[in-house]
């Protein structure tokens, strides 16, 4: 499933601007994306492709952070984007992760 502002990948679907091998759920705005892990297996490190996500065409670096059900900061990282991905390291201790500019 796949809208300009919501994206599903179930791990094997090569277009996705996700890359990775378990499903996750993109809400993706200007602002931020927001990877949610649909539902956690495994612990992975998942890549958002930038180039699939043209309003993040310009963004040099990111915060990720790692958030409970709540919505509550449980994790924090600074990247630098290089390649034009992200890497999230998804773990299974955090029900979403929050990507901001």
């Amino acid at each position: 499933m796949w809208t300009e502002k919501l994206e599903y990948s179930d791990g094997l679907n090569k277009t996705a601007a996700v890359i990775g091998t378990q499903a996750y759920i993109l809400r993706k705005t200007e602002e931020q994306l927001t990877l949610i892990p649909a539902p956690f297996m495994q612990a992975e490190k998942v890549h958002l492709d930038l180039e699939k996500i043209p309003i993040w065409a310009n963004v040099n670096q990111a915060e990720i952070k790692a958030c409970d059900l709540d919505g509550n900061v449980i994790a924090n990282e600074k990247q630098e984007i290089i390649g034009r991905k992200i890497t999230v390291n998804s773990d299974g201790k955090a029900f979403m992760f929050k990507i901001t500019r």
